[in-house]
């Protein structure tokens, strides 16, 4: 089958399965057993351990460190301090604070639209951090100083406002969370402020930045795509099959399509490219793009198909038509996420860190990040005693709070890090100069981290292959991680 793009609009996703996977959403699953392995490719993955630990420890550490023996390898800065005092050297930093901002999204208002996504509160979440923090001794002996913005994942204009009053009401030196995809440019491109989201950035978006930061959690997502691709190729998966890919419009163009498509071919891949482009609230237009796809790759003998979409209408379109290929999908929680029919996710493949059932079971995260928030907020230990709520729970309004408390966590510890080896001169260039002084770092629940001052703002370099497995209702890991040397 020769390579082909189908140009007329075609758009698979709803703005419900958009924010659902945009803001990153946590699913329960049960118990997620690892399954058969499937081999990685090789030359991606180097052995889990090869980071190296510093022992030393930072605010940052302490702050997070509440349970003696627990996990907390990182690799920290050199223990001298500065001989030279702190300075306000930056807008948001004086001798004695650093005021940063916290962009804090609506659940409530995604509630009531019927998205099955609903946070804890991140506001009490990220104040338990950087109180911890403040308890600590602060950042080089500076205290952290929090501004929240409250915004709607679905107005922009919340989200320009959000923007205005931190960068030119506030004046902070950092912006937490974020806003929706490239609404984080008001930060980056018109305010030259920094700002760290859980995911959202793309090649483009962090070009437009231009020499401010924009720090992300979550790797690029050509990058987990492409370990995607090549797990599902080492593993023989692809093999003798006609390939397609569904992508959207609404990230980049379809980029991220182009992207899985030049991978494919350089692995010996020829692949069918379906980039969908119709309105995000015409559900009728939708499911008339989502019957074109079906019908088309029915007729292409297409038995193998990569869906970067989110949520699950072209599963249930695929159901609904009787149409069963192999499906790899880099969203699975998302896709979970509102279906009506789990089971016909059943064997789909996907890759991503720590499905969250396990990352918030994960020792060091309940010692290191939970713990903090409990601590705070003991009112919260019920909750806490649950498992992350599924879809279906959130939509009744049991709060999630395995999201919140990911991000915080990671960008606190990030952050007092990073700060840490700015040392006295805080400034944006001494902020990104650090970048390349910070080597690998293992965030709780996350696995290996890194980052570069020139070109890789994207965090996430270690990874899991997993399966859906329907009967156990559990995404089951698949082999070991795999760590990138990226």
């Amino acid at each position: 089958m020769s390579a082909a793009t189908l140009t007329r609009p075609i758009r698979a996703t709803r703005w419900i399965g958009l924010v659902a996977a945009l803001a990153l959403t946590a699913t329960a699953c049960g118990d997620d057993d690892d399954g058969a392995a499937v081999p990685a490719a090789e030359t991606t993955t180097i052995a889990p351990g090869d980071v190296t630990a510093d022992t030393s420890t930072t605010a940052a550490t302490a702050a997070t460190d509440p349970a003696a023996g627990a996990d907390t390898t990182t690799t920290t800065v050199a223990d001298d301090e500065p001989a030279e005092p702190n300075t306000a050297s930056f807008r948001g930093v004086t001798e004695d604070t650093i005021k940063v901002g916290v962009a804090v999204a609506d659940f409530d208002a995604l509630r009531e639209l019927g998205v099955q996504n609903y946070w804890g509160d991140a506001e009490i979440v990220y104040q338990s951090f950087f109180d911890a923090i403040n308890a600590a001794g602060g950042i080089h002996g500076r205290l952290i100083e929090p501004v929240y913005a409250g915004f709607s994942y679905l107005s922009p204009e919340t989200q320009d406002a959000a923007c205005t009053q931190l960068t030119e009401d506030e004046e902070v030196f950092i912006v937490f969370a974020g806003l929706l995809s490239e609404s984080n440019l008001c930060f980056t491109e018109l305010h030259d402020t920094m700002v760290m989201t859980g995911g959202f950035l793309t090649d483009n978006l962090r070009e437009r930045s231009g020499n401010t930061l924009w720090l992300s959690l979550d790797a690029l997502s050509s990058v987990p795509t492409r370990a995607l691709a090549e797990a599902a190729a080492a593993s023989g998966e692809l093999d003798d099959k006609n390939i397609g890919i569904i992508t959207g419009d609404y990230l980049d163009g379809g980029a991220l399509g182009n992207d899985l498509q030049a991978i494919l071919e350089e692995l010996g891949f020829e692949s069918t490219l379906v980039i969908t482009s119709a309105p995000i609230d015409d559900e009728v237009a939708g499911d008339a793009e989502l019957d074109a796809i079906t019908q088309r790759f029915i007729a292409d003998d297409v038995d193998f198909v990569f869906m970067l979409t989110n949520g699950a209408g072209a599963h249930e379109n695929f159901a609904a038509a009787g149409y069963q290929p192999q499906i790899a999908n880099h969203t699975i929680e998302a896709a979970l996420e509102g279906v009506a029919d789990a089971t016909i996710l059943d064997g789909t493949l996907g890759i991503g860190p720590l499905p969250s059932q396990r990352g918030w079971d994960d020792p060091a995260f309940q010692a290191n990040c939970a713990a903090i928030v409990l601590d705070a907020h003991p009112e919260l230990a019920d909750e806490f005693d649950l498992q992350v709520p599924s879809g279906e729970q959130q939509a009744d309004g049991q709060a999630n709070w395995w999201g919140p408390i990911n991000w915080a966590c990671g960008h606190t510890r990030l952050f007092s890090l990073i700060a840490e080896i700015a040392g006295a001169d805080l400034t944006n260039d001494s902020f990104r100069a650090a970048l390349d002084e910070l080597g690998p770092v293992d965030l709780e629940a996350r696995g290996q981290v890194s980052y570069r001052s020139a070109d890789k703002w994207d965090g996430s370099d270690e990874f899991y292959l997993v399966r859906y497995d329907a009967a156990a209702a559990a995404i089951d890991l698949v082999g070991d991680p795999i760590v990138l040397d990226r």
